[in-house]
């Protein structure tokens, strides 16, 4: 029976990156299309680069509100509203599916926030970014993003960027 190199003993917690390794920043790209719309599925693969710390890992994402809908909001954390199901796959077999990924992703942000917290990242996360100075700083813009708040003019579509760690998946939550 052949012996697993030392890096591969899942008990040991790893306190540091091993000497010699370099750190890179990757950013990867949707395989399956560059724009999205309801019911479609985004492939995105992270490729074989060398080893990847799982809690580093991030979505930023683009997203236009269209006018024709008439009150619409993005309830919840706005950033992982637009997200139905995560499914992770390695090697071709499926390690990791969440269900209603943006509803536990609202859990978890919400359990381990504070108001100070969310106030912190409310822009990287899409919630409405009212002045705090002219009366808008109270909780109701920390559950979710009202779309129309954010249109200039009947006939224009709001645009927005947003990003966040990915959380919430047995790969995220690894060490090794």
């Amino acid at each position: 029976m052949a012996s697993l190199p030392k890096s591969f003993n899942l008990a040991e917690v790893i306190p540091s990156l091993p000497d010699g390794a370099t750190s890179q920043l990757v950013s990867c790209r949707p395989i399956s299309g560059s724009a999205f719309t309801a019911n479609q599925i985004i492939e995105v693969d992270l490729g074989s680069r060398g080893f990847c710390d799982p809690k580093s890992l991030a979505i930023r994402y683009k997203m236009t509100v269209n006018t024709d809908v008439s009150g619409a909001a993005l309830v919840g954390v706005p950033v992982y509203t637009p997200f139905a199901r995560l499914s992770t796959l390695v090697g071709g077999s499926s390690i990791d599916a969440v269900s209603q990924w943006n509803q536990c992703a609202y859990v978890l942000v919400n359990g381990e926030y504070d108001v100070a917290q969310k106030y912190g990242v409310q822009t990287n996360y899409g919630f409405s970014n009212p002045d705090p100075l002219a009366g808008g700083g109270n909780m109701q813009y920390l559950d979710g993003r009202g779309c129309e708040a954010v249109l200039a003019d009947a006939s224009a579509n709001a645009v927005f960027t947003m990003s966040a760690p990915l959380i919430g998946t047995l790969l995220s939550n690894c060490e090794k």
